[in-house]
């Protein structure tokens, strides 16, 4: 299946049948959530994110139906964070800038 890719802030790529993805510009202290997703005790998702300037810091994770948010800092540009399902649930991937700019990003994900 090829992949389909719309451009724009909250557009979304299918990556062959494994995840979807975003991209776009996060202002700063900015936070982004998308895909509310079901998904399994026991499940993994791994997020992956690129940006420039690598100087600035993102955050990826997951944001649960209650708005509990359980994320982990990447640096340098790019990176990749994994998650294990502790419960079953409703979640949505998160994506945050802290930095002192706006961030063009690209993050995606896989579920497992």
């Amino acid at each position: 299946m090829p992949a389909l890719l719309l451009s724009g802030v909250n557009s979304f790529a299918f990556i062959a049948n494994f995840g979807i993805g975003s991209k776009g510009n996060l202002a700063a202290g900015r936070t982004l959530t998308y895909r509310m997703l079901p998904m399994t005790k026991g499940q993994t998702v791994t997020i992956s994110i690129e940006y420039p300037p690598a100087s600035s810091e993102m955050r990826v994770g997951l944001k649960d139906s209650s708005g509990v948010v359980d994320y982990e800092s990447v640096s340098d540009g790019s990176g990749t964070a994994a998650f294990e399902i502790a419960k079953d649930g409703v979640y949505s991937i998160y994506v945050e800038n802290p930095s002192p700019v706006s961030i063009h990003f690209d993050v995606s994900y896989l579920l497992d």
